[in-house]
């Protein structure tokens, strides 16, 4: 993913083949657009000139490793008006500097039209997108000729101020927070990928603007894993996420698997800076299986369908040296909507009746749901306001408040 970091530069079937760019089918050439709205999201060029434009990201293929050359104009300039639609864009730093996220993500004219402060950066050694957040400690930094992604909620157009650039070499002694911090990993065939939990004092188990950040799903991805919120679940997969770092026992974090096919997996966890005496264990309901993964060594292998794998898989944190078979699973229901639909997650066994309350105890609907991990209840036309939704199953029962 690059970015020209000039002006008056152009491509075509002449600056492909200077830069050995490689050769698609017919007459496209291995550099292309992105484009929400065609099917194959990727549009690549066939030839004919067109220019670079500034702010704007590309994707680029050469036929062999080795330098791309772009000639132009520098851009000393603030770059206004890069337009962006609805969904995820591919944008790109226009400067010969570097280029600060937070300071980017945060400015007025961009924070608005961003469903929130994350962006994503293709990893070329993995061969996945990482997402990059604006409370990262310390910032991340775009280079010069940097593509990435970012999510829109709207239509519009995003600026590159040039206050936002900053120095940054290759040898910077910039010493990092000490995060707590857990990494999940999921490994396939060679193919590995992961998910982040983060311990800290300024986060919460809802969603924290600029701490929790997706997995990009701009395009099709074979294997995936992440995490949901704890609380007020938006139904959204998480790479990265941000939680108290208080009651480490009581948060059990649900974790999802997206695969293509049929597949064994291995799972395992690298610890940073977790308190002494505590254990990291990943549970499986579908085996029954508990696996303590604190050690480097410490693996759980296991096989995953060929679809969402959610309500299956769970991480813990204890500081028992065992951890109990037998789970509190009232404290892992998940409730939450989306849209017009109430979504209910984790419910596994046993008769469950559900009711929805106002918050002057008027009851807005009650039902009785089937044993299911996951259920979807279409509501009615609801004000927006503070609802308490409370569930009876026969382990006990519970009340949620849920803002609509």
């Amino acid at each position: 993913m690059i970015s020209a970091p000039v002006n008056n530069e152009t491509y075509d079937s002449q600056w492909a083949k200077i830069n050995n760019i490689a050769l698609g089918s017919g007459s496209n050439i291995g550099i292309a657009i992105y484009d929400n709205n065609t099917p194959n999201k990727f549009v690549y060029s066939n030839g004919s000139s067109k220019p670079f434009v500034p702010g704007k990201g590309y994707s680029v293929k050469r036929a062999s490793t080795d330098n791309i050359s772009l000639e132009g104009d520098m851009i000393v300039d603030n770059v206004d008006n890069v337009a962006i639609t609805s969904g995820f864009n591919l944008i790109g730093n226009p400067f010969t500097a570097f280029i600060d996220t937070e300071q980017f993500l945060t400015l007025p004219v961009n924070d608005h039209l961003l469903e929130s402060q994350q962006i994503w950066v293709w990893n070329s050694v993995t061969k996945n997108y990482e997402v990059k957040l604006s409370r990262d400690n310390p910032s991340f930094k775009i280079a010069p000729g940097q593509g990435f992604f970012i999510k829109s909620n709207t239509s519009g157009n995003l600026s590159f101020k040039k206050n936002i650039r900053v120095h940054q070499t290759t040898d910077t002694f910039l010493k990092s927070i000490e995060t707590q911090e857990l990494t999940l990993k999921i490994t396939a065939n060679a193919v590995q990928r992961f998910t982040k939990i983060r311990y800290l004092d300024t986060a919460t188990g809802a969603f924290d603007n600029g701490l929790d950040g997706e997995t990009f799903t701009g395009t099709s991805n074979t294997l995936d894993v992440y995490s949901q919120l704890l609380e007020n679940n938006n139904g959204k997969k998480y790479q990265v996420q941000s939680i108290s770092n208080t009651d480490y026992e009581n948060k059990v974090i649900p974790i999802g698997v997206v695969s293509s096919s049929k597949k064994d997996v291995v799972f395992s966890v690298a610890a940073k800076n977790i308190p002494s005496g505590y254990n990291v264990y990943f549970e499986d309901r579908l085996t029954k299986a508990i696996t303590k993964l604190s050690a480097a060594n410490e693996t759980y292998k296991t096989t995953v369908s060929a679809s969402e794998n959610l309500n299956r898989f769970y991480l813990h944190l204890k500081n028992s040296s065992i951890l109990s078979v037998e789970s509190d699973t009232l404290l892992d229901i998940q409730i939450f909507k989306s849209k017009d639909v109430l979504r209910v997650n984790g419910l596994n066994q046993g008769n469950v009746e559900l009711q929805l309350f106002n918050v002057l105890g008027s009851r807005i609907l009650s039902a009785k749901l089937k044993v299911s991990s996951d259920h979807s209840i279409r509501l009615p036309s609801l004000t927006t306001g503070i609802y308490i939704v409370k569930v009876k199953t026969d382990e006990g029962s519970f009340t949620k408040k849920i803002i609509f």
